[in-house]
């Protein structure tokens, strides 16, 4: 993943500045006399149809007076365009040279061989960023590997990135570069945090940033549009940073996208972020590990007590509170299974639901807001994490026989099949259609623990039948 960190330096301006004097002709901006007036090329960037020069205003010379100013030159496709010529001098002193033309038109847009519409979200701040430089992350709709994400950056660079209250053009120079910009935009594909590699690079050529009064970009605190901007396929040197557009590449197309932070910021511990390890949650905004912003793709949820909201994993809900996506709740439909009840339900009985979002679809009969069959926390059901021992199979576990990475047995032993602690007979016999006893943990296939619903028996001496060996009241273990 790119990131310059560059910083505008006194030292760099006044460079600028001798480069301006250069090329106007004269060793420096200050007032002294030329004996021969240069033609001054004036203009915006590169253009196919450079602007017809101004009329030159020739001072008054010695002995006569300046001449009018020529129409301005033609120009390349890449030039800009010319300005007047300057006007003749009389005999005595030359006059001043002639006031710039109009600029010419901006350069025609790098060619694409394709253009694919993306949208993009805010997902997250480097936490590395400070008032030098900032660097945002936008997740976008996904274009690569459905492994990986794909995250639009924009990087703001000071002084000139912390202007706010304008609109700032994304075509041409100097925002068309990576080497020279102060407000970036470039879209990487495929990012892999874990060595820091990417599949392509696509940087702005065209579009608009409106940053509003009263923005702080450069202080964690947005506010601006990005509108209408082309990203095209771009190849970007490592140590100079220099853009070079790919002819005929591909193109991406934002319609529009807004960076709206609201005041969050990286919470973790920063060495947690974009670590090529694990996707941390609960961190108030996301990390860049993660393959996109679902709960699904959380691995490690840094919450206290362990509790991330499903609808966004990046905040924290204490156990209890709503653990189902945030828009669910008082929606007008009632909701079940959440952690708490939600106000559309006339009352916490099961009979109230219009939808129960458990695993299996049940819910505790006389509290809807808890589901049955899973006997873990709520929250730990989907959270990226395979969960073992908790009724039901997580499907975050690629299957009953996955490798636990939590066990929440109280004799720590989870057995395969992982939802159960301490299932002793073989993982086919468990809800494989018959009811299975003495296998230490009731099996799928029993409606309850009464020895009476046993239809295969596993105590010593019993095997397809039953001959009271299994215990009368509970059907898992034997006498």
């Amino acid at each position: 993943m790119l990131g310059r960190r560059r910083v505008h330096s006194a030292a760099a301006v006044g460079l600028l500045l001798g480069a301006c004097a250069q090329i106007i002709g004269v060793d420096s901006l200050e007032d002294e006399d030329v004996e021969d007036p240069q033609i001054i090329r004036a203009g915006g960037g590169s253009t196919s149809d450079g602007g017809e020069g101004g009329e030159g205003e020739g001072a008054e010379g010695g002995e006569g007076k300046g001449g009018n100013a020529g129409d301005g030159g033609e120009t390349s496709s890449t030039d800009a365009g010319a300005g007047g010529a300057a006007g003749a001098g009389g005999e005595g002193m030359a006059g001043d040279a002639g006031s710039g033309g109009a600029a010419g038109a901006g350069g025609a847009l790098p060619s694409c061989g394709s253009v694919t519409e993306i949208t993009a979200s805010f997902f997250s701040i480097d936490p590395t960023s400070d008032a030098s430089g900032h660097h945002y992350y936008m997740l976008s709709s996904s274009l690569g590997s459905s492994a990986l994400p794909d995250f639009l950056n924009l990087e703001f660079y000071a002084p000139l990135g912390a202007s706010e209250g304008h609109t700032v053009a994304l075509e041409g120079p100097p925002e068309n570069d990576y080497a020279t910009c102060s407000h970036c935009v470039f879209l990487e594909t495929d990012y892999d945090s874990s060595d820091n590699t990417v599949s392509g690079v696509f940087f702005a050529a065209s579009g608009s940033m409106t940053i509003a009064a009263g923005s702080q970009q450069l202080g964690g605190a947005p506010d601006l549009t990005l509108s209408d901007v082309l990203l095209v396929e771009a190849e970007i040197a490592p140590n100079t940073f220099e853009t070079t557009f790919v002819p005929n590449g591909q193109c991406l197309h934002l319609n529009g996208a807004t960076l709206d932070v609201s005041g969050r910021s990286w919470s973790c511990d920063a060495a947690y972020f974009g670590d090529g390890l694990l996707c941390d949650c609960g961190c108030d905004v996301g990390d860049v590990d993660c393959q996109n912003g679902s709960e699904a793709a959380c691995e490690v949820c840094n919450c206290d007590p362990d509790a991330c909201f499903v609808g966004d994993p990046t905040q924290c809900v204490p156990l209890g509170s709503w653990t189902c996506n945030p828009a669910y709740q008082g929606d007008g439909e009632c909701d079940c299974g959440c952690g708490s009840v939600d106000p559309d339900c006339p009352s916490a009985l099961a009979s109230d639901c219009e939808y129960k979002l458990c695993p299996s679809g049940n819910v505790v009969a006389d509290n809807n807001a808890i589901c049955d069959d899973w006997t873990c926390n709520p929250s730990w059901y989907g959270d990226g994490d395979c969960d073992c021992g908790c009724g039901i199979v997580d499907v975050d576990c690629a299957s009953s026989s996955d490798t636990c990475e939590f066990c929440w047995c109280s004799s720590g032993n989870c057995t395969v099949p992982n939802n159960l602690c301490d299932w002793t007979c073989s993982r086919g016999y468990y809800g494989d259609g018959f009811c299975d006893c003495g296998c230490g943990a009731l099996d799928s296939d029993c409606q309850d623990l009464d020895a009476a619903s046993c239809e295969a028996c596993w105590c010593p001496g019993d095997h397809s039948t039953c001959d009271g060996s299994v215990v009368s009241n509970d059907n898992t273990a034997c006498n």
